[in-house]
């Protein structure tokens, strides 16, 4: 995927389809932005820093899920 808006937005769909979590408590809990994934939707083009932070708390809460 060349587009890094839409390549998160997968990453995080598939991420709220495996943990049940909501569009806003994820935003909430990433970023403290709960309009974030429904902005993301909406066209929003994160910044680098941005993707990154979504990217470490994706990472960490499947880090604490298998532990």
């Amino acid at each position: 995927m060349d587009n890094p808006a839409k390549a998160l937005l997968a990453e995080i769909d598939g991420f709220l389809d495996r943990t049940g979590t909501t569009p806003t408590a994820f935003g909430t809990q990433a970023l403290k932005d709960p309009r974030f994934v429904w902005s993301l939707r909406a066209g929003r083009e994160p910044r680098f820093n941005t993707i990154q932070k979504v990217k470490d708390f994706i990472a960490q809460a499947q880090k604490e899920s298998a532990a």
